[in-house]
């Protein structure tokens, strides 16, 4: 039998388990062609679709289902059926679109959001703050690190339990992680006092780095700035990562981790 005899016999015998079924995935990955178009530009694919690369193969890796969701279908009827909306640096929003974000997380959904989501209008303005701000607990600080090379991201454990946030679960072995390769500048909104990553100062070269593995961690530098803000009030979740997700996650475990904790360890 040829290959397409044997492909359209395999399907007539399974046709009852393809029809009428929906996904079952809980993770919506929004993608933003006006993102794309009115804030990348000529540079889309670094500005854009390496973030959302980025997360897919990490998505992917993990084995976490998904969906792919347009920004301009973020009504409840099409994203109910998720309990997270990942915005890989989705910069270009419009006050109506912030507005759906902001009524999915009332709603008890959860966001993942990274670099500068929302900070330009749908046209590619840039906004004087985050058009999400309130749901990040974060304004923009009006600067960008484009291009950081040898910093890195500290782990932090609380003062008073010696215990990590769970969105740090997996790298209990781990002192600190590679950093993105940019990162935009906030200020936190009301008080946060236990980050669970700050960053390392732009001071190690490649070789310090080996050198460094061993030193005590009270000497290693810290700007006590965070990196990444996880609110939870009540049933509604936020994740804002202040740094970019690119192509291959950069190969940092937190792209790989970000779902299931805003989903699931909150």
């Amino acid at each position: 039998m040829c290959i397409r005899d044997r492909l359209y016999t395999w399907h007539y015998r399974n046709e009852r388990y393809l029809r009428n079924e929906e996904p079952l995935a809980r993770v919506a990955l929004v993608y933003s062609q006006q993102t794309a178009q009115f804030y990348g530009g000529e540079h889309a694919r670094a500005k854009v679709e390496d973030h959302a690369l980025g997360y897919y193969e990490a998505l992917v890796e993990a084995r976490i289902p998904f969906e792919m969701v347009h920004d301009r279908l973020l009504d409840p009827a099409r994203i109910s059926q998720f309990k997270v909306l990942i915005l890989p640096n989705i910069a270009a929003l419009s006050t109506a679109q912030c507005d759906r974000i902001r009524e999915f997380v009332r709603g008890g959904g959860g966001v993942v959001a990274t670099y500068e989501t929302s900070l330009y209008d749908e046209w590619g303005v840039r906004r004087n703050d985050f058009g999400l701000s309130n749901l990040f607990g974060a304004s923009y600080d009006n600067a960008l690190d484009a291009r950081m090379q040898n910093s890195y991201l500290r782990l932090e454990s609380a003062a008073s339990s010696g215990e990590r946030h769970p969105i740090l679960t997996g790298l209990e072995d781990a002192e600190r992680i590679i950093n993105g390769v940019s990162r935009v500048h906030v200020r936190t909104l009301g008080k946060y006092p236990h980050p669970p990553l700050t960053l390392i100062p732009v001071s190690y070269t490649h070789l310090d780095v080996y050198k460094r593995q061993t030193q005590d961690r009270r000497t290693t530098p810290t700007t006590q700035s965070p990196s990444v803000r996880v609110r939870v009030r009540s049933i509604q979740r936020a994740f804002h990562r202040v740094q970019r997700v690119v192509g291959e996650y950069e190969k940092s475990p937190m792209a790989l981790s970000a779902e299931h904790h805003v989903d699931g360890a909150l």
